[in-house]
């Protein structure tokens, strides 16, 4: 159900109720009042139905990045790769300091929309992030209080990493466990932190020169995730140039990149640029 949101002042509690359980409420009957949520600065989110509803023809087929980084390399040409690259780019960029990007994304995490028509056409443009949330249940008395747990605090060289890997995925068009014999080490668990420490080990074996060689224009983009100035800046105050600097040394640089060499590449895509 589409849902609006935006802060208001304080209600009467007779014109609005705290919503308990998202994911309950959004599965209830539309009314003209969903509630209100509350966040840790005990700020009140009054939602609202959408007077108008997305209407999306048939049921969704979708792709995942890995099943197109797995399947034939023609399918997913160097065109649409960089769109997509410069895309997930700017989704860190966008959704850091939000609950809707993990630190922890992989290939695995991003789906695309697979068209109903004959072609079977992937449409590039537009990929999607998925995230887990958990459906909890708190009081209206923690809800009143502002005594809501905290979800883990999101680390951003840890995606960093990810995003890394997924460049130089992208750049190549296959997995990067495919170059596993570039490494000696093998992944000692199957969870998700190891595999990511194994393809961040496999991502540092390669070169500015062999990335550059394959597809000119992601080693900088590359080389800024691998090795970011100062991280820890976010955490002394600095957030927004952590920010400013993901912007110009990681997703400026791969959108110059793709429009340069195809001009066209976004044009049916949300640009936010």
């Amino acid at each position: 159900m589409p849902t609006t949101a935006r802060v208001d002042p304080p209600m009467q509690p007779e014109d609005s109720n705290p919503i308990p359980d998202l994911c309950h409420i959004i599965h209830q009957p539309v009314g003209s009042k969903l509630g209100y949520l509350v966040d840790q600065k005990n700020k009140r989110y009054h939602l609202f139905p959408k007077k108008r509803a997305c209407s999306v023809p048939g049921p969704l087929n979708t792709i995942t990045l890995k099943d197109l980084l797995e399947g034939d390399s023609h399918r997913f040409p160097p065109s649409k790769r960089a769109v997509v690259a410069a895309i997930l780019a700017s989704s860190l960029l966008q959704l850091q300091r939000t609950h809707w990007l993990k630190d922890n994304w992989s290939k695995r995490d991003i789906f695309f929309i697979v068209s109903n028509d004959a072609e079977k056409s992937v449409i590039y443009e537009q990929p999607y992030v998925s995230q887990d949330f958990i459906s909890t249940r708190p009081t209206p008395a923690s809800i009143s209080s502002g005594e809501i747990e905290e979800l883990p605090k999101f680390q951003l060289r840890t995606a960093l990493q990810c995003l890394a890997i997924l460049l130089i995925e992208l750049c190549f068009g296959e997995p990067i466990e495919r170059g596993k014999e570039r490494v000696r080490l093998q992944p000692i668990d199957t969870n998700d932190q190891a595999n990511r420490q194994y393809c961040f080990a496999i991502a540092h074996t390669w070169t500015e020169e062999e990335i550059d060689a394959h597809e000119p224009g992601f080693s900088d983009p590359v080389s800024s995730c691998l090795n970011f100035p100062d991280v820890g800046r976010e955490k002394r105050g600095h957030s927004d140039q952590v920010i400013e600097d993901v912007y110009a040394l990681i997703s400026k640089p791969l959108y110059d990149m793709t429009t340069s060499r195809w001009p066209n590449s976004f044009s049916n895509a949300l640009r936010y640029w």
